[in-house]
């Protein structure tokens, strides 16, 4: 299809080269422009909706699903985790355990289980600094349509598929980063349910909950105490060593091959379930709702 607004793009053209081809600059311009910052909001959106179905002429903004990579770095700014340093090496991202521990090939030869990074001052980076195995996708991400290493991509995919949901709310990553939300919120306000959802909303959302928002989330947190003091989780330990099994290609016999994981020796471990209380566990659940939310997971 032709451009949309031919004129605008004559315009940025020339204001391009005028200001020393600064990709910088230009970014700023746009990013900071009326028309870039407009709300989803129109007044008159049934007459928007008429007249422009499909939002090209820019009248109001169109949301829009963050990426795989904004996702996991929103979750821990949300969580209070993310580390900020700027620069340096790649880390090592913690993927989940079934996934580090199966069985890669490279010429023959099985390959090492994925270790992530021992400290969780260097597992928390930004998603930019995170290494790329290319027989290794990380499951969160990948899911979310992160590309591919192997492949030139101009476009991301934007799907919405069952596995995406699955991930999310039951993916290690998304719950533990639920977990330590729930504990930082619980230790900053001990005293009052409603006053933790009230600062569960306003870490996450960036709003306070409306008052049927807040019947509710009250009413499912109570309910939700009361299920982990009767039902407490059991501590589960990662393993040091590990042996992965393999198939002789000449032969058709088993082979195995074991490894000892000398990066899980002093692995800091993210805040696990069984080492908060009940209540804790409870606002978890309620954090994990709403990390998992439309209005978290979309750019309005």
């Amino acid at each position: 299809a032709k451009p949309s607004h031919p004129e605008l793009l004559d315009w940025l053209a020339g204001w391009f080269v005028e200001n020393g081809w600064s990709i910088k600059k230009l970014n700023r311009l746009i990013l900071t422009s009326e028309a870039y910052r407009r709300s989803t909001q129109h007044p008159d959106l049934a007459k928007v909706r008429t007249i422009d179905p499909d939002g090209a002429l820019l009248a109001s903004f169109r949301p829009r699903r963050l990426s795989a990579e904004e996702v996991r770095d929103s979750m821990l700014a949300a969580s209070g985790e993310l580390h900020q340093r700027v620069g340096g090496p790649g880390f090592r991202a913690e993927i989940n355990w079934e996934v580090a521990f199966q069985a890669r090939l490279a010429m023959g030869k099985v390959l090492k289980p994925w270790e992530p990074d021992a400290k969780k001052a260097d597992r928390h980076r930004r998603s930019l600094y995170a290494m790329r195995v290319r027989n290794l996708g990380h499951p969160v991400m990948e899911v979310l349509n992160r590309p591919p290493t192997e492949l030139s991509c101009d476009k991301r995919d934007e799907t919405t598929v069952v596995t995406q949901a699955f991930s999310l709310f039951h993916g290690e990553f998304s719950n533990a980063r639920a977990v330590a939300l729930a504990d930082q919120v619980a230790k900053a306000v001990p005293d009052s349910v409603e006053k933790q959802v009230r600062e569960v909303y306003s870490r996450v959302l960036a709003r306070g909950p409306r008052d049927e928002e807040l019947r509710v989330a009250v009413l499912h947190v109570e309910e939700m105490r009361r299920h982990h003091q009767a039902h407490p989780p059991e501590p589960r330990e990662l393993p040091t060593e590990v042996t992965l099994s393999n198939v002789i290609e000449k032969t058709g016999e088993p082979a195995f091959t074991t490894f000892q994981l000398d990066g899980l020796r002093n692995y800091e471990r993210d805040l696990q379930p069984w080492q908060v209380d009940a209540g804790t566990r409870a606002l978890a659940e309620l954090c994990l709702v709403l990390l998992n939310s439309s209005e978290f997971l979309h750019v309005y």
